[in-house]
């Protein structure tokens, strides 16, 4: 069976999504001035029990800047975020502090 090209419509024809993405990816980070630091207490499943400085309690997440860095109990970090340490509430930790 032949089909005439000049009789197809957008449904005969099917498309593949291109492979690369649609919008290039900055490079540029935010500087996270405003980032409180506290210490981490547990880890369970990708989410952390932070502790900070003013010794409020909280939980985050691992930003996604991070990659594959793995955060452990004790290390230092920096947090954005709803910091408040209120229920339902999380932050995201940006930056882990190297040990001085």
């Amino acid at each position: 069976m032949t089909r005439k090209h000049h009789l197809l419509d957008e449904d005969d024809v099917r498309v593949r999504p291109g492979r690369g993405k649609s919008r290039p990816r900055s490079k540029e980070r935010p500087e996270h001035a405003e980032a409180l630091s506290g210490t981490v207490m547990t880890v369970d499943r990708g989410r952390f029990t932070v502790e900070l400085d003013d010794g409020t309690g909280m939980y985050a997440m691992k930003a996604r800047e991070l990659g594959r860095k793995g955060i452990v109990v004790g290390d230092r970090v920096d947090i954005v975020g709803d910091v408040s340490g209120d229920t339902d509430t999380q932050g995201r930790i940006v930056h882990r502090n190297d040990p001085s």
